[in-house]
Parts: C-alpha cells; structure tokens; sequence
C-alpha cells in the first residue's frame, strides 16, 4: 500500500469519531484528544459516535478559502450530534435553501480535496436524512 494510499484510507478519516474523559464523563472531537477540557485530565477514551445529528446553526459560504475556490456556495452547519456534543460540517447532496435549522442530518464519507501531487482526501460531510 502506498503512503498516499495509506493516508487516503485511514480509519481516523472515514469515521466520526471523538473523545469521552473517563472522570467527568464530557465529550469532546477527535482534535482534543490530549487533555479533557472541562476539567483537565489526561484520562480519555476514544469513542465511535453514531453520526446522526440535528442542524443547530446554519450558514452559506461565498468566499471560500483558497483550498476550496470553485466549490462555493456550500452550506457549514453547526450540529448537534445525537450524543450531545456540538460541531461544525459541510453539508452535500442539497441546493441552498433545503436546510433548516432542526433538520435531521447524517455524516457520510465524500472527497474532501485534491491535494497538491494528486491525492484525494476524504473525510466526514453530512446529508439530509433520508436523502
């Protein structure tokens, strides 16, 4: 398997996943993987979250970083994952104004970028339930 290969498919990448702190119980995404930030301990575990969620906040990119020129407009929403915590996602597969806040929506694997030699990224986006 090639490095590219191996980076295009690691599991970290194809799963929404994040931490619980195994002495306060608070969650927290995958980036925070160090240190709990409620009460600071090193104490966490890894947990598979279940990928559904509702829109919490909603808002329409125009103007998107340079790494993403030619793909606007999309929607970035704020959800409220089924297990409690908050986050932040691109939404696919949806024109403009098929959103709401309180819709349900789910996470699902799609091409994230193109990176500079060639390789695909793919990581976590979200859809309309029952899309």
């Amino acid at each position: 398997m090639s490095t590219i290969e191996y980076r295009r498919m690691a599991v970290d990448k194809l799963q929404l996943h994040g931490y619980r702190c195994l002495d306060c119980g608070s969650l927290h995404p995958w980036w925070e993987k160090y240190c709990c930030g409620r009460c600071a301990s090193r104490n966490l575990e890894r947990v598979n979250f279940s990928g559904r969620a509702r829109v919490n906040h909603l808002g329409v990119v125009y103007y998107p970083p340079t790494e993403f020129k030619g793909e606007e407009p999309y929607i970035l929403a704020e959800l409220k994952l089924e297990e409690g915590m908050l986050i932040s996602g691109r939404m696919v597969k949806m024109p403009l104004d098929e959103l709401a806040v309180g819709d349900e929506v789910r996470a699902t694997i799609r091409r994230v970028k193109l990176g500079d030699e060639g390789e695909i990224y793919y990581g976590i986006k979200f859809e309309k339930a029952g899309s």
